[in-house]
């Protein structure tokens, strides 16, 4: 199963309105692994982190590294403009 999220973001000023409009997939290689990738989605930005496949063989769980990764710039982007 993969997870799936689209989304639009617009903006208005004196002289024009600007849309932004994306989608994002997470497609797992196999139904056993968990996908190395993440994204995140909000009104007021959007990340990806991808390709850090290759750090497992440091014994690193890329899975966890990535979503972790995510979350921590989600949170950090939504303090930085709620000051």
């Amino acid at each position: 199963m993969f997870s799936h999220q689209t989304f639009s973001i617009a903006s208005t000023t004196a002289d024009e309105t600007l849309l932004f409009v994306g989608a994002a997939y997470n497609i797992p290689k196999s139904k056993t692994h968990p996908t190395e990738d993440a994204y995140f989605i909000t009104d007021i930005g959007a990340g990806v982190s991808d390709g850090v496949g290759g750090w497992s063989s440091y014994g690193i769980n890329t899975s966890l590294f990535s979503q972790t990764l995510m979350l921590e710039c989600e949170k950090f982007i939504s303090r930085v403009i709620d000051r």
